[in-house]
């Protein structure tokens, strides 16, 4: 592919433009998110405009990591479909890599617990604890925690927006009313007020969120690297391991497909154990003379 004309380079700047405004303002995407997605099609940009062909670029994916492929690749052909032209039509059959399932991190429940305690021994207990359980006793995304205004709390219901833009009602854990409760009564907020508040009244960034837990994770004495999405496996695994009804899982999650929630149910160890037992369970020695 022959080098681009500056005004068609202007054009597909302009498709970003508007691609990363659609994301923002209807996916509802966080600047973070925002800030990754335009980095990986400024990358796709530089490329195309130095000429770079289709096989050029799918070169360039076959050469990464399975995963990193795959995010690139779904970025850049979402991007391309809406550019002008033939662009739209780039990339459109390039086959996805595919990923080895592997299960989801989470905590046991005595890590859990420790967490949780560990919440006590900070300045911002409340705030810190309540950040806690929403993802590991409501299933909350780290992107829909920090989103969340007072408001959206209404009597024993959160309402929010989910992954999708799909509005959702979820009952609230009196545990977690309560925590709402000691922060109302520290802060005095407006219903408007984000409950996790960075700076200027914005919502408190996902790195200072991650910085939070991994403060409590040292102070809880958990060796292993703990990150936010962690909680929320916890919730969903601890569900699955008590029988609750994997539908009702995935609506607590809010997981488009079921095949996503399928995740959560691996056997844990104490589950093999307890299976074995039932395979014994009233048996006899048995008489080999």
């Amino acid at each position: 592919m022959a080098s681009l004309s500056k005004d068609k380079i202007k054009s597909i700047q302009y498709s970003k433009t508007i691609f990363i405004n659609k994301l923002r303002n209807e996916k509802r995407l966080m600047e973070s998110s925002l800030l990754a997605y335009e980095s990986e099609i400024d990358s796709l940009i530089n490329q195309i405009s130095s000429g770079a062909s289709e096989n050029d670029l799918q070169k360039a994916l076959s050469s990464l990591a399975p995963a990193t492929h795959r995010r690139k690749l779904l970025i850049w052909r979402s991007f391309l479909k809406s550019c002008p032209g033939q662009l739209s039509q780039l990339l459109e059959a390039s086959a996805q890599p595919k990923l080895r399932q592997r299960q989801p991190d989470f905590l046991t429940e005595h890590e859990g617990f420790k967490l949780l305690s560990a919440c006590f021994k900070t300045k911002r207990s409340n705030r810190d604890r309540l950040l806690v359980s929403l993802m590991m006793e409501m299933g909350l995304r780290l992107s829909e925690t920090l989103q969340l205004r007072f408001s959206n709390f209404e009597g024993e219901w959160l309402r929010l927006i989910r992954k999708g833009d799909k509005e959702q009602r979820l009952p609230v854990p009196p545990s977690i009313l309560s925590a709402i409760k000691f922060l109302k009564d520290e802060r005095k907020p407006l219903l408007e007020d984000f409950v996790f508040e960075g700076r200027a009244k914005e919502p408190m960034s996902s790195r200072n969120a991650q910085k939070i837990i991994r403060h409590l994770a040292e102070l809880a004495a958990i060796k292993r690297p703990i990150h936010p999405h962690m909680l929320r496996h916890s919730f969903a695994t601890k569900l699955a391991a008590r029988g609750a009804n994997l539908v009702a899982i995935k609506e607590l999650l809010g997981h488009r497909s079921l095949k996503t929630t399928e995740r959560y149910l691996h056997v844990q160890p104490e589950h093999l154990k307890e299976a074995m037992g039932l395979i014994h369970l009233g048996s006899k020695p048995m008489d080999l003379n």
